[in-house]
């Protein structure tokens, strides 16, 4: 799943935080649609592995959820203007 820029994966291995992949058959996010607004939006998709999603309550693993936030925060930070810039101008 390399990709020329991925600010995401790049930021967890950089910061050794553990990522799962997935790809799915059916379903999808707001950000399936999204990154085809006008030129592009560019997106990431960050989610946190759990059971029973759909139902009223969800079971998740505390690590997942706590290894997720961290990886928010880290690609938060790295967004300065030269970053954001270039990450736009990617096609």
């Amino acid at each position: 799943m390399e990709t020329r820029y991925n600010i995401a994966c790049k930021t967890a291995k950089k910061n050794k935080i553990p990522l799962q992949f997935t790809t799915m058959e059916g379903g999808a996010t707001d950000g399936s649609v999204i990154h085809l607004h006008k030129s592009g939006v560019p997106i990431v998709v960050l989610g946190v592995p759990s059971r029973h999603i759909h139902s009223h309550n969800s079971i998740i693993h505390r690590e997942d959820f706590d290894s997720t936030v961290k990886l928010l925060k880290a690609v938060v930070q790295k967004l300065d203007k030269k970053t954001v810039r270039d990450i736009k101008s990617f096609r």
